[in-house]
């Protein structure tokens, strides 16, 4: 039998594990498994600036690829710069496997120079923790580290590594199977509960899918779209289920919890059926445990026994794969006629049209003995670059717009008109503005809404022809400058303006924009 170094034998474990990539901060500790990795072209190996760095790259790695990140870190400081990252990753369920060099193990415990018991430091924070001991016991550990952190539900293992034993010879053989005693991950749902599953949302009338990271983990996006078009259940997310179905579907309703929507909020505390996948019902979902779909009986899906009836007492616990539980019950679903929810659907979108803050106010008001009207408007001001760029999307949750021009024009060229120093600098008929504005009159068009503008500029003369034939509004100023709008207006033509505005819009200065009003319209 060939007997290599413990340092080989990790750069051979990675690459039988299908590692492409290791995020690694050199240290004494570890220096020895670094010149292994210098000496080989397979992995890359990322070097950041820092182990706090370096564990939060290796998570966003695994989130994006799906494979299990990485990282390689020295002993003491280089370790404890893991804890946040390995926490993170704990309570996302990101597969992760960090190495962390350790002193000699004759050494451990003697308060060593950069000696720290990271197992103890981790053990509450990772999935998997423990400390080489052995070089027999390497090949082992290091193939029992990745099963663990990709299997039933991912997280972060930390396997510690003694300087002495990694210098020490000893197998160069690297299991390919893993038996674990007492690790058991049960992947394959019970079809008894699958059954019972369904019955319930057959005999549901207002059934509701509620998804988490864990369905995207299983990689469900597919099954759980075909899912919920085949029963025409509605579906809402936690913010790690997000994605799970396009958010722009009929069926989708948004996020839950303190974080979410009124719609989807309303959902959860209205229907009768809750089908819960991938979820941990964590303080951030749930609020009040007593008063969580009060109404409801719950179906919990995960492959996390012990996340089932942890926060929240479940009616039908299935412990499987999300993504394998997602397609039985669809083989189900593909047999059947959809589910008659018609009438719960359209509360839904009764909810998800109602302004919850305006009804909020509306209910206080009432409460009061003050007379609300029931056709309140709801709008928003567009006073930063961020909101006018994002107006086609915040049209369609609101009323009307009102453009705060004073601001747009400041936050626009970065210019404080009170300024002396640059406020030559505010430009309201710089063509730049004038494209804003249009994007933002034209996006409360297209969705049946109206748009005004309640800053100085309204009021400006120059201004007058160029906001008609933008389609503004209404006009917003101060009882000076009425009359002489009024004036304006009415001795100009609409087409006309339209067409000015064309040649402004592609204008490149103030100045030309000036120039071409007055040319143009007879002041």
């Amino acid at each position: 039998m060939k007997q290599i170094s413990g340092n080989k034998l990790l750069v051979r474990a990675l690459k039988e594990e299908g590692v492409d990539t290791i995020f690694g901060y050199p240290g004494a500790c570890t220096i020895d498994i670094s010149d292994e990795l210098y000496k080989q072209d397979d992995i890359r190996i990322i070097l950041p600036r820092h182990e706090q760095a370096l564990v939060h790259e290796a998570d966003a790695y695994a989130r994006t690829t799906g494979k299990v990140g990485v990282c390689l870190v020295t002993s003491g400081p280089g370790a404890t710069n893991l804890v946040t990252g390995l926490a993170t990753a704990n309570y996302d369920s990101v597969p992760l496997v960090c190495f962390t060099g350790q002193v000699a193990t004759n050494l451990i415990g003697n308060d060593t120079f950069q000696e720290i018991d990271i197992v103890g430091v981790t053990r509450n924070i990772a999935k998997f923790v423990i400390v080489v001991r052995k070089r027999e016991d390497l090949n082992r550990l290091i193939k029992e580290a990745f099963y663990i952190a990709r299997t039933g539900r991912p997280g972060p293992v930390l396997i510690d590594l003694p300087k002495d034993v990694m210098a020490e010879l000893g197998s160069d053989e690297y299991p390919e199977k893993v038996n674990i005693r007492g690790y058991k991950p049960n992947t394959k749902p019970h079809h008894g509960q699958i059954l019972r599953a369904m019955n319930m949302i057959y005999d549901a009338k207002r059934p509701l899918f509620l998804i988490g990271g864990g369905a995207k983990i299983a990689g469900a996006q597919e099954e759980m779209c075909k899912l919920m078009e085949t029963l025409k259940v509605p579906v809402v997310t936690t913010i790690m289920g997000r994605g799970i179905v396009p958010t722009n579907h009929e069926l989708y309703y948004g996020n839950i919890g303190m974080h979410g929507n009124y719609a989807a909020n309303q959902a959860v505390n209205g229907c009768d059926l809750l089908i819960s996948i991938g979820t941990r019902f964590n303080d951030r979902i749930t609020g009040k445990l007593g008063t969580f779909a009060s109404d409801a009986k719950i179906i919990h899906i995960d492959i996390d026994t012990a996340a089932i009836s942890k926060n929240v007492t479940v009616d039908v616990p299935l412990v499987g794969d999300a993504k394998e539980a997602i397609a039985l019950m669809l083989s189900i679903a593909e047999n059947e006629e959809p589910c008659k929810v018609d009438e719960w659907l359209s509360r839904m979108n009764e909810w998800h049209e109602q302004k919850p803050l305006v009804m909020e106010e509306k209910e206080k008001l009432v409460a009061e003995g003050v007379k609300v009207s029931d056709t309140l408007q709801v709008g928003i001001m567009i006073e930063i670059p961020a909101a006018a760029v994002l107006a086609h999307k915040f049209a369609k949750e609101v009323d009307f717009f009102s453009v705060g021009t004073n601001d747009l024009v400041q936050y626009t060229f970065a210019a404080d008109r009170m300024s002396s120093g640059v406020s030559y600098l505010y430009q309201p008929f710089n063509p730049s503005i004038l494209n804003l504005l249009k994007h933002v009159i034209d996006s409360a068009h297209a969705e049946g809404k109206w748009a005004g503008m309640c800053g100085e500029m309204a009021g400006e003369a120059i201004a007058a022809p160029l906001l008609l034939g933008l389609g503004l509004d209404e006009f917003s100023m101060s009882a000076t400058s009425i009359l002489a709008q009024r004036k304006l207006i009415k001795s100009v033509s609409k087409a006309d303006m339209e067409a000015l505005v064309e040649k402004a819009l592609d204008c490149a200065t103030s100045e030309e924009v000036v120039e071409l009003v007055k040319s143009t319209v007879k002041m």
